[in-house]
């Protein structure tokens, strides 16, 4: 039956198609590989299916093709996913700016009683200030530009006093036409100490406490008939004024602080409380201190005149700020949540006398909510927009942290123009344990995902208040910047009922679009050596800690290279096969050099010591040669060494290498290498050391293994006595030798597989990044780093299915490492031959362990480089975010 069907011409086939819904059309590309061909060419179905994925809907207000819409929506979502903005100029606000609200594009605010709209710029439109004269006093005030509506709360002090709320039109402030009382009295006895206004569709809600901030006052009414349909006073509820949320036009919640504290949800059409979603359990000694709320604005639909696409109103995401205090701690939590969530809990019961239902927390917060630990931080702002979150980071929030709750991309195939993208997906639970506050530990599971970008180059605020449109991010200086054009400074009164701004100044505001300003940070590594090697003690400290580098001129090498070290403030490359270039690096005193060595014979690979001028070479033979050399030479000037009796040392291999490493550890150095498995070596993976003096050219240590998993990439000498090996056999463990006496003295287990894993789950790989160990601190510098000190970083790489799943990056001291090189001193059958130790006995006190998510098609091998303690994790996809552990 279906195979006839299938004769039905494509044209009648996406026409079908097209009358579905997102979903089901995703379900129907599982039919069969003709629907998913019919679905994958149309233009149309894929420009409704990826609005979709983002959470937009078609405006119906532009005249471009499909196609050019399509090609808008990709750059936008390109954009977002990597933080590439265009800078607009900044936009000052003048003396006292007393409210202020950013949504869809425009940010408006009343200053004193002017009320001026400011349309942000985009792409194509270059924006608009407007200023408008207001014939009173504003309390708040909230507005809708897709009805173009504002609606004021308000205050006449002439004539016949009183407070109002005035309907008006956004664009020229009149009397709303659609209104048919465009001014609604309120009546307050007197002016309330908090109050707030907010819209959803038709719906217009006030909230305001009484003088005495006993009792919490809700109004809700129709502003276009202008009818009053809900009414309460809450008295001694434990609710704060600014936790009230229209979640949409039929429904609204309230959050009480009473016991753990509860998420209240009421219908309006039945004006009944419906739903208790009670918060997580506290011990008896803590308490739920305060709450706040962001909101994301709310609009009635996405009808922009100049937009092609815009938000859906009904993806959003509620953040609730939870301040917890007890003897022992106060911390602050948010607590994301999507917005349809709580709306399946706003339907009324089929009895107006029923009481409402009490939801545990175990019964709906782990799997529907994500919690973040905001740490002890008063100021910890978030603001929404949609299903982003935006996260001010660092100590003066000089970067940009923003979530994503929209996981609906992964419900259809990726774009190969997102799938370079920098951002990160978490779906792995968050544990929140707090022992002095909550009764046991919180577990919030809502996957989502994040993306980081510094504001250091592109706008230089401190602590600024960030929020997020559609199509900006918007940047609000609260504080002033040293040294940038500032033309006034004015303060804000402090905001509420959702709409938290600290009472400081706003003397201006980024206008920041989402577009594409590329630009490239190199050499970071480099850079912040050379600028903190050669000043005093406290400088250099002080400049590790706040990464303040100082950029040199960009040294350039052919992309043709075989080797490069970084060693002491030296880098070197090898290139073209035999030129060896040394490059040392400027520092803040002396501006650097560079040299050019030409070798009598080609290089394979390479290690350096400077501090004893050394430089040893793996000779690259060519064909089917099986013997070469290491050449012993100085480092200055790539002669022989004069401290090496044999300066060439013969060097026979069984079989041609697949991958070769050379190291150096004072008066020792090390030859790993490896082999293809192959017929003619019994598909044999060996895994071969060789070790020598180079002073003396005497072989000290040889030894093969056999099928470990082992390579050159998990071998690394710990110092002149001792070396260690990742062998990837079962769940893998760290091989300890002593060179000594030439015997593996410990095996340090990695994390057990549990024994209900997934079969097809193995470790994969296994390599180590460590420091350059250098023999003795001596060199140009005033201080080095002691050889002692270093940290060593293990990767293991788990698979599915022969396909990378995930890395995680163990990192564990050196000088741990060596505790555990002492061979044993008894050999007996019940101990061993050497030192068997589980995860559980050192893993725990001795390793900080990372994981690193990645998607099933990624084949990327991301590294981690170390110089002495110190980890870098290099910029991650386009973030160029550097961070140093």
């Amino acid at each position: 039956m279906l195979t006839r069907f299938l004769v039905l011409p494509n044209e009648l086939w996406e026409h079908v198609f097209l009358q579905l819904d997102c979903i089901s059309v995703l379900q129907c590309k599982k039919v069969c590989r003709v629907f998913n061909n019919i679905i994958t060419a149309s233009i149309e179905i894929q420009y409704r299916e990826e609005l979709m994925m983002d959470g937009m809907v078609d405006t119906c207000s532009s005249n471009l093709p499909i196609k050019e819409r399509l090609a808008l929506l990709r750059e936008r979502r390109s954009a977002w996913d990597n933080l590439q903005w265009q800078i607009f100029p900044t936009q000052d606000i003048p003396t006292a700016c007393d409210f202020y609200e950013f949504m869809g594009g425009t940010f408006a605010f009343i200053d004193e009683d002017q009320f001026t709209p400011i349309t942000l710029p985009t792409k194509t439109p270059e924006g608009s200030r407007k200023t408008h004269q207001l014939d009173f006093t504003a309390l708040d005030f909230a507005m809708d530009a897709t009805q173009d509506v504002v609606i004021f709360l308000a205050e006449q002090i002439v004539n016949n006093p009183s407070t109002d709320l005035y309907v008006r039109t956004y664009n020229s402030l009149e009397p709303h036409p659609l209104s048919e009382r465009p001014c609604i009295p309120v009546g307050f006895q007197e002016r309330p100490p908090t109050c707030t206004v907010q819209i959803a569709g038709d719906i217009l809600a006030l909230v305001f406490n009484d003088a005495d901030e006993i009792e919490l006052y809700i109004r809700i009414w129709n502003w276009k008939s202008g009818r009053l349909i809900h009414e309460q006073a809450l008295t001694n509820s434990g609710a704060k004024p600014d936790v009230f949320i229209l979640l949409s036009a039929q429904a609204f919640a309230l959050v009480f602080r009473t016991d753990s504290g509860y998420i209240s949800i009421w219908n309006l059409d039945s004006g009944t409380e419906v739903s208790r979603l009670c918060l997580p359990e506290i011990i008896q000694n803590a308490e739920l201190e305060e709450v706040t709320v962001d909101t994301p604005p709310l609009f009635a639909r996405p009808q922009w005149p100049d937009r092609v696409f815009a938000r859906s109103p009904d993806q959003r995401i509620q953040v609730f700020s939870l301040a917890y205090h007890s003897e022992e701690a106060a911390p602050l939590l948010q607590v994301h949540i999507l917005n349809e969530f709580l709306l399946s809990y706003a339907t009324p019961p089929p009895s107006s006398n029923q009481d409402p239902v009490s939801v545990r927390w175990d019964d709906w917060g782990p799997r529907n909510t994500r919690i973040l630990n905001m740490g002890y931080s008063e100021d910890a702002h978030c603001f929404s927009n949609g299903l982003r979150v935006a996260l001010p980071m660092g100590e003066d929030d000089s970067h940009l942290r923003v979530l994503d709750f929209n996981f609906r991309r992964k419900l259809a195939a990726k774009d190969p123009d997102t799938s370079k993208s920098s951002v990160k997906s978490i779906t792995s639970p968050t544990i929140i344990s707090y022992p002095e506050i909550f009764k046991k530990d919180v577990i919030t599971c809502l996957p989502y995902t994040f993306h980081e970008r510094a504001f250091q180059d592109s706008c230089p605020v401190y602590r600024p208040l960030i929020h997020l449109g559609e199509f900006h991010v918007l940047v609000v200086d609260v504080h002033g910047w040293e040294g940038a054009n500032i033309a006034k400074s004015c303060y804000a009164t402090k905001r509420t009922m959702g709409k938290r701004v600290p009472p400081t100044r706003l003397p201006q505001y980024f206008a920041v679009q989402a577009g594409r300003l590329l630009f490239e940070v190199c050499r970071l590594f480099n850079e912040i050596i050379a600028s903190s090697s050669n000043i005093q003690n406290h400088e250099r400290r002080s400049a590790w800690h706040e990464l303040e580098w100082k950029l040199f001129p960009a040294q350039n090498f052919l992309k043709s290279y075989h080797a490069y070290r970084l060693v002491c403030g030296v880098f070197a490359v090898v290139q073209n096969n035999n030129e060896f270039i040394t490059m040392t690096l400027p520092t803040k005193t002396s501006q650097g050099s560079q040299r050019v060595h030409h070798l009598d014979f080609d290089t394979r690979d390479f290690a350096m010591d400077p501090t004893q001028d050394l430089a040893i070479f793996l000779e690259e033979r060519i064909g089917n040669e099986l013997s070469t050399h290491l050449h012993i030479r100085t480092y200055e000037t790539v002669v022989p060494h004069p401290d090496s009796e044999q300066p060439r040392i013969f060097v026979h291999l069984d079989e041609r290498p697949d991958e070769c490493l050379v190291q150096i550890a004072g008066d020792i150095f090390a030859l790993a290498y490896d082999n293809f498995p192959t017929l003619l070596n019994g598909n044999e993976t060996r895994f071969n050391i060789r070790i020598w003096n180079w002073k003396s050219g005497t072989l000290i240590h040889e030894q093969t293994l056999r099928n470990t998993g082992a390579t050159p990439k998990s071998f690394v000498l710990l110092n002149s006595k001792a070396f260690a090996l990742g062998v990837r056999t079962s769940s893998g463990y760290i091989s300890i030798w002593d060179l000594d006496s030439g015997t593996e003295a410990s095996r340090l287990h990695f994390p057990e597989l549990s024994d209900l894993h997934d079969p097809e789950v193995c470790l994969g790989k296994v390599s180590v990044d460590a420091p350059p160990f250098l023999a003795r601190p001596q060199s140009g510098c005033v201080f080095l780093t002691s050889p002692e000190h270093r940290v060593h970083t293990f990767s293991l790489g788990y698979e599915w299915h022969g396909v990378p799943w995930f890395d995680l990056r163990v990192h564990t001291l050196d000088d741990f490492l060596m505790s555990c090189a002492t061979p044993r001193s008894s050999h007996s059958p019940e101990r061993g031959p050497f030192l068997n130790v589980p995860w559980e006995d050192w893993g725990p006190h001795h390793t900080r362990i990372m994981e690193v998510s990645r998607e099933p098609d990624d084949q990327s091998d991301q590294q981690y480089f170390s110089q002495g303690s110190r980890v870098l994790l290099p910029p991650d996809g386009g973030d160029m975010l550097v961070r140093v552990l």
